[in-house]
């Protein structure tokens, strides 16, 4: 993590624990909370290539813990914006082709953005004069190429409610693969926080 001076696992923890209160004085750390925020410190102070795959059932809190450490990670080089899965797909039926290359690319007049894609897997695939297209399948692809060409630089996060095998049902063996090349996993597995 790019900052003026290196930091703990245990003070990027507190800048976590300190920024959810904050941001949601109710918020409680617990269960597999507890351990994914430990996790997702390690992961930013390992200077590691690559994002994360935030993984759990509906309602396990996924997008409020990335929302928070998007927060926390804000004015630093692993800052990442967050941007829902289905927004991207009325993006692109409203502007097409340059959607693919907005989200792949992550290029804005400020430098290059490092996307959080949220509920992934849980978007429409949409219907383009006839044709079938996954949106996000070709953002992946083209992400993954851009990667490894060295066009861009900042690995995707993801959240999403879906498994690895349906991963790979719904985009293919191939972006399948190359997601969990580009993404480590990290699970969430609490119950549903809704209605507690």
């Amino acid at each position: 993590m790019e900052t003026k001076e290196k930091i703990t696992e245990k003070e990027l923890i507190g800048k976590y624990l300190r920024k959810a209160k904050k941001l949601i004085p109710e918020y409680k750390v617990s269960g597999s909370i507890e351990s994914g925020i430990k996790k997702f410190a390690r992961y930013l102070i390992s200077g590691r290539e690559g994002g994360v795959r935030v993984s759990g059932g509906v309602g396990s809190g996924k997008t409020t813990f990335m929302k928070i450490w998007s927060e926390v990670l804000r004015g630093t080089d692993k800052y990442f914006k967050i941007v829902r899965c289905q927004d991207i797909v009325l993006e692109y039926k409203e502007y097409g082709d340059e959607v693919i290359e907005k989200y792949a690319r992550g290029i804005t007049g400020v430098g290059e953005v490092r996307y959080m894609f949220d509920d992934f897997g849980d978007e429409d695939i949409i219907s383009d004069y006839g044709v079938k297209v996954n949106v996000m399948r070709l953002i992946i692809d083209k992400k993954y190429w851009y990667l490894k060409n060295g066009v861009s630089k900042k690995y995707p996060h993801f959240t999403s409610n879906i498994s690895d095998k349906e991963i790979c049902d719904k985009y293919g063996e191939r972006i399948s693969d190359r997601i969990v090349e580009i993404s480590a996993m990290l699970v969430l597995n609490d119950k549903s926080w809704r209605g507690r």
